[in-house]
């Protein structure tokens, strides 16, 4: 790479992380990180997913709550199995997994039991704060990841909430978006406010 001039990029520092994870030297994948962030390569999904894995099965528990700190930071999400190894882990250390809660809320309230089998309503509190902190860092897509979690669990969201996310995708060009949360909201017959109205209809004049 140095040969031909080409600089590293998140992928060739991620697999240079997992290969040094892998004789579980965890010390120096923690100093890599960090150091790479210094040097304005920031992890991603997929970099933040491994090491969380690695740490997990590597019982690396400092190294995986320092992972867990940036993934919250940056509303960086996991697959479903990594969180799995996540919460066994700390659960095998007995450290609490409220970092980890924090860091994916949208994992977080699955495995929640339901109050009776025979409801078709599951009620879970989902953190208006937490996806209006998502609205205003423009991170949408997370954003629409919890709203198509919410729909197929039947999950019930607050009418203010998801008027705003009607709103915010309207300023930002993301009408699809915007439909979505208000076929949801239409579904659970929740007030949407006469503003999230006026931009919705908006792009389609």
């Amino acid at each position: 790479m140095v040969a031909s001039r080409c600089s590293p990029n998140c992928y060739t520092y991620t697999v240079l992380m997992e290969y040094i994870a892998g004789s579980s030297k965890f010390t120096a994948v923690l100093d890599i990180f960090n150091k790479i962030q210094e040097a304005g390569v920031l992890p991603d999904k997929t970099t933040c997913n491994i090491l969380v894995q690695m740490c997990s099965r590597g019982r690396a528990i400092g190294v995986l709550h320092h992972v867990l700190q940036y993934m919250k930071k940056n509303f960086i999400i996991f697959r479903q199995s990594v969180y799995t190894e996540a919460r066994e882990a700390l659960k095998f250390y007995g450290e609490s997994d409220y970092v980890l809660k924090e860091a994916n809320c949208r994992l977080s309230l699955e495995g929640r039991e339901a109050i009776s089998e025979s409801c078709k309503m599951t009620t879970i509190n989902v953190s208006s704060g937490i996806v209006l902190r998502l609205l205003e860092k423009r991170n949408f897509i997370v954003v629409d990841n919890i709203l198509h979690d919410t729909i197929s669990k039947n999950i019930m969201l607050d009418c203010k909430l998801i008027s705003t996310i009607i709103q915010m995708n309207c300023a930002n060009c993301r009408p699809n978006d915007a439909l979505l949360a208000f076929r949801y909201g239409s579904q659970m017959n929740l007030n949407i406010v006469r503003a999230a109205y006026l931009s919705l209809i908006g792009p389609f004049i």
